[in-house]
């Protein structure tokens, strides 16, 4: 019975971590992504035409600016800023 509960616990943690929190993605694109990325119109860098192709590029991108700026964000935070980026200017279907 015991492991019964502890299975159903674990399944019900893991599913609402895999749901990403797109505020939270809103503010740390904003605290960190946006002083690389600032430009004098810093959507034209996500609708441009040659822009990152699919979501799960941008899932690899987001990893590789935090691992070379070594921000140390767990990897819910990245897939939190690369769901935001999705969600508001890529919008890539799931």
């Amino acid at each position: 019975m015991r492991s019964v509960m502890l299975l159903g616990l674990a399944l019900s943690l893991s599913a609402a971590a895999e749901e990403p929190d797109l505020d939270n993605g809103a503010f740390l694109h904003g605290d960190h992504c946006i002083e690389c990325h600032m430009m004098d119109d810093h959507e034209a860098l996500y609708s441009r035409e040659n822009r990152l192709p699919s979501r799960f590029r941008i899932n690899g991108q987001v990893s590789a600016c935090v691992q070379a700026l070594d921000l140390g964000w767990f990897p819910e935070e990245e897939s939190d800023v690369a769901a935001y980026l999705n969600a508001t200017y890529y919008r890539y279907e799931d």
